[in-house]
């Protein structure tokens, strides 16, 4: 089996790509839905509270994201403290998840592709756990308009990726990329090229 994660730029369309991965056959992990696993946690919320009061929750009691993006992904090095905390609370408790995901594929013969897709997986460390790294790469200005469908601002967006690691590192350090500047079907010929190369390699073992 296969580990293999998802790297790239807010909006470059990672999740696109993950999705067409598990269209293959591959099984996909997605890290932003783990977060939002952990957060809907009591003994989380119960934390949450306690730093930042109730303002943090909706009128169902559930997180709100957006009062904690307000939170730890402002321009201030007060927010950039408060990101630092909040990572080190929710960071290993989603690693925890991704190993035992991991380790029940790795026991399934059925399962030659694993995608781990983290917006952070550079940042939290979590690469070393994987093969390899594919780079979804997207020019700024499509990233841009995908963004502002999202409703954020430049400012928004600017400050969010500033706390992710550098692109160009995530270039470097990856070892297949795929362009995904032109239609869909182009980024899903890509996507099955790296997939029969994997299974392939994985079959010859």
């Amino acid at each position: 089996m296969k580990l293999i994660g998802i790297v790239g730029g807010i909006a470059s369309g990672k999740s696109f790509v993950s999705r067409a991965f598990q269209d293959l056959g591959a099984k996909w992990i997605d890290a932003d839905a783990l977060v939002h696993a952990v957060y809907r946690e009591s003994a989380i919320i119960q934390i949450l509270c306690q730093r930042w009061g109730t303002v943090v929750l909706d009128e169902k009691g559930q997180v709100d994201r957006a009062q904690l993006a307000a939170r730890v992904f402002a321009p201030t090095m007060e927010a950039k403290v408060e990101l630092e905390w909040l990572e080190s609370l929710v960071h290993p408790l989603v690693k925890d998840q991704i190993l035992r995901q991991v380790h029940d594929w790795r026991n399934d013969p059925t399962v030659e592709v694993v995608v781990l897709d983290a917006p952070v997986l550079l940042k939290a460390g979590w690469d070393k756990l994987c093969d390899e790294l594919v780079f979804v790469d997207a020019s700024e200005s499509l990233r841009w308009e995908r963004v502002q469908a999202r409703g954020w601002t430049w400012e928004q967006w600017q400050q969010r990726e500033s706390q992710q690691t550098p692109l160009s590192e995530k270039l470097a350090r990856s070892t297949r990329t795929i362009d995904n500047n032109g239609s869909p079907e182009s980024t899903r010929i890509q996507v099955q090229k790296i997939w029969v190369a994997l299974t392939h390699n994985s079959n010859r073992r």
